[in-house]
């Protein structure tokens, strides 16, 4: 709230853009910054609401409704509401404007006509206007799982679970967070991203489950977290609903992508995608375009990796939506056995390289994939693959054994995990 408001009142900002994924809480955030700055626009601060809007040329006419002007004199209606702000000293707040960003560049005329006049903007995705400023608005603070939880008292002053805690104590008045249910309460809210929608259906769920039994269905959570507050838009009402609306504002390659990111767990490369997801070159959309893209609609996020290498990663309820079109597409065994191979090669590249002194970051590197090399040894054995079960894991034995991650030291021979055959990466997928 602070960066938001320091920022309207910079003379250098005239267009702000609150971006983020479906229920990260832009419209909140906004319609608080507005009222923090309010007494500083004499001619008033205006909410103009974009979210039933289908067709982008009626975005004049609403914001003109919302402000009083109607055409005057036979000229077009854009030019009355020009000629109504030119003089005045007004803050627009418009909210949800992902869907029509057609109707984007009358912004930019606005602010051209009316030197007084600020817009602060909620989209899932940039309007990308000269001069605009974007602001991502992040996930509620969380407790970090890695550490020993604290005390309920200190735990209750992180912002997802303080806000887990108020709405289950307003849909269960005896609902009481204790030292038995907090982990339980505190491990919710990390599962659920620290998104305030998701952690919202999920306190409304306290009314019929404790905390413990809400966690252990979180395992299916698009199905879990549904029955928002009727007076909210549809697409507010389920987690799903919230991420099949960002899912609807993707062109087709996107969406291919867009699934097939599924087959990486907690993140990738660039250079991972390209190998991966665009394998055999038929991907419908270039890669580089595609992920900007993901990134922009928020339904993927950029991380700085090792070396400062880019790194993207979804949130883990973006995920499971994710996993979900990977299966519907009929391309989930190839994606899969393609990820394999390439963090096999991966391994044993690291392999050859950690026994020297000069290991050039590889242990930090395969700290970083260690999750898409559990999940690709997963998925081998799960699916009778166990040679190439065993070139990952004869591969990665070096690293357990330097992090102590998997094996005891000293505790068996590295012989017994022999490679039986090496494998070249980009090899055609067994059909």
């Amino acid at each position: 709230m602070a960066e938001v408001c320091e920022r309207l009142r910079s003379s250098e900002v005239r267009l702000l853009t609150l971006t983020g994924t479906g229920g990260t809480g832009k419209t909140r955030v906004g319609l608080q910054a507005a009222a923090e700055v309010l007494e500083e626009y004499e001619d008033g601060v205006f909410f103009v609401s974009l979210a039933a809007i289908i067709d982008s040329t009626l975005v004049a006419a609403t914001v003109a409704g919302t402000l009083g002007v109607k055409e005057t004199g036979g000229q077009p209606l854009l030019e009355s509401l020009k000629d109504y702000l030119r003089e005045k000293r007004i803050l627009l707040l418009v909210d949800n404007f992902e869907h029509l960003l057609e109707a984007a560049p009358m912004v930019s005329e606005l602010l051209s006509a009316a030197p007084n006049l600020k817009v602060l903007a909620t989209s899932r995705i940039p309007l990308r206007l000269y001069g605009e400023h974007e602001f991502a608005v992040p996930p509620l603070t969380l407790p970090d799982p890695e550490r020993a939880l604290p005390s309920v008292e200190d735990l209750i002053q992180y912002e997802a679970v303080r806000l887990f805690v108020e709405r289950a104590q307003a849909a269960n008045g005896d609902f009481r967070v204790t030292n038995d249910n907090v982990p339980a309460v505190a491990e919710i809210c990390h599962r659920l991203d620290g998104l305030p929608l998701a952690i919202e259906l999920a306190a409304a769920r306290v009314k019929v489950l404790p905390p413990q039994k809400l966690l252990e269905r979180l395992s299916d959570r698009l199905r879990l977290l549904t029955g928002g507050a009727r007076d909210l838009p549809e697409r507010q009402r389920t987690l799903r609903s919230t991420i099949e609306w960002s899912y609807g504002l993707l062109e087709e390659g996107e969406r291919t992508l867009f699934a097939r990111l599924a087959v990486f767990s907690g993140g990738c490369t660039l250079e991972a995608i390209e190998a991966i997801c665009d394998a055999y070159g038929g991907l419908p959309v270039d890669v580089l375009d595609g992920v900007s893209s993901l990134v922009d609609k928020s339904l993927l996020r950029q991380e700085e990796g090792v070396g400062g290498e880019p790194r993207f990663v979804m949130l883990e309820t973006i995920h499971e939506f994710a996993r979900g079109k990977l299966e519907q597409s009929g391309e989930a065994e190839d994606l899969h056995r393609l990820q394999a191979r390439y963090v096999i090669a991966l391994a044993e590249e690291a392999e050859l390289i950690l026994g020297q002194l000069e290991q050039g970051g590889w242990l930090e590197r395969l700290e970083t994939e260690h999750a898409n090399m559990r999940a690709a040894l997963s998925w081998l054995m799960q699916h009778g693959e166990a040679e190439l079960g065993l070139s990952l894991a004869a591969a990665l034995w070096p690293f357990w054994d330097a992090r102590g991650t998997s094996a005891k030291r000293g505790g068996g021979s590295r012989g017994r995990l022999r490679r039986t055959s090496r494998f070249r990466l980009g090899c055609e997928p067994r059909r």
